[in-house]
């Protein structure tokens, strides 16, 4: 799994470093006066700043910035994005300290295939029973292959899947989850882009 790679370029209070090089920076408590953030395109803005520690007005905080950074690791990773790059830069512009983050959020993560696999399956579970379930889970799940690997769209299969136990009158269902590397599939037409292609294994026990 790759890791969103958090790249924080932040300028400090003293003018070697190269971060707030205005002379009546130094020596003095830094307050952010205006927040900008750039390339972002699968997410809202909105998204985006719920994320955000720091406000407008607050004092230049290295502890909200990284906790920020992480917020928006598990945003992106979430959507599928986890190759995406995160930089932020202090400066000051027109006289205000303006933070500035720029996000190159890379190729996502896309679903090669999604199989289903049976647990313990109770004896009245009979063979040609679980061929219908697994021919109309794969009906009902072809359209989130070569799809992003996004959580929300993983649980969505896993609540399906109960869903359709439930339906049987099971009771207690459990599935479990795999994640496997996979080659970018072969299908008639383009392939989408991805930086990764994984496999989605369910292993089904029906419970009572």
């Amino acid at each position: 799994m790759r890791h969103l790679q958090l790249l924080l370029l932040l300028l400090c209070a003293a003018s070697h470093t190269g971060a707030l090089t205005h002379a009546a920076d130094v020596g003095r408590e830094v307050r952010v006066d205006r927040i900008e953030i750039s390339g972002v395109t699968v997410l809202s803005a909105t998204e985006v700043e719920s994320t955000l520690e720091l406000t407008v007005g607050e004092a230049l905080d290295r502890q909200k910035i990284m906790k920020s950074f992480e917020s928006l690791r598990t945003l992106y990773r979430n959507k599928g994005y986890e190759s995406a790059v995160v930089k932020a830069q202090m400066s000051r512009i027109a006289g205000e300290a303006v933070l500035a983050l720029s996000i190159d959020e890379g190729l996502p993560t896309r679903v090669a295939k999604i199989t289903f696999q049976a647990g313990e399956l109770r004896d009245d579970f009979d063979s040609d029973r679980w061929d219908q379930l697994i021919r109309d889970l794969d009906q009902k799940t072809r359209e989130f292959e070569l799809g992003v690997h996004e959580l929300e769209k993983v649980s969505g299969i896993n609540r399906l899947i109960k869903e359709m136990l439930a339906a049987e009158d099971y009771i207690g269902v459990r599935v479990d989850e795999q994640v496997t590397e996979e080659s970018p599939p072969t299908v008639t037409g383009t392939v989408p882009a991805a930086g990764r292609w994984v496999g989605l294994r369910f292993r089904i026990f029906p419970g009572e």
